[in-house]
Formats: C-alpha cells, sequence, structure tokens
C-alpha cells in the first residue's frame, strides 16, 4: 500500500523495519504506554513520512516468506 507499518519485536518482519524509517517496532513487554507511544510514532510517519510510497513498495518486494521463515529458523535454532 506504500504506507509504514506497526509490528512486533517478536515478528520475523520487525528485521524489515527501520524503525521510524519504514515504520515501527512495537518492543515487548507491550504495555499501554509502549503500544500508545508506537500508534504516534505510526500516525507521525504516516504525516511526515520519511519515504515515498514508492520506496516503501520496493523494499517490501524484498521481503518474501521464505526471507521470513529463515530467520525465524535461525532464531529458534540459536536459542
Amino acid at each position: 500500500m506504500g504506507l509504514p507499518v506497526l509490528v512486533s519485536d517478536k515478528t520475523g518482519y520487525s528485521d524489515w523495519v527501520e524503525n521510524g524509517v519504514n515504520g515501527i517496532v512495537l518492543q515487548t513487554p507491550m504495555t499501554p504506554a509502549r503500544t500508545a507511544t508506537a500508534f504516534e510514532a505510526l500516525q507521525a510517519l504516516i504525516e511526515n513520512p520519511r519515504w515515498t510510497p514508492d520506496q516503501l513498495r520496493e523494499h517490501a518486494r524484498q521481503v518474501d516468506d521464505d526471507v521470513i521463515l529463515e530467520h525465524l529458523m535461525n532464531r529458534f535454532i540459536s536459542c
């Protein structure tokens, strides 16, 4: 869609997000205060984007399910 995203730091997509550039990473534990701050930061990023919609879409094309699966498997194995 060409919009920044909000993701949890517990997802593989958090590695794709450059916090404050193409999205916001919500840190765990997800307290009400952290959640509110993350949504406020996301709103600010949507209103004052760092990347154009085309840049966001192009960056998203570089991430596919295989990349995320490999990352998650590596995290699991390293625990």
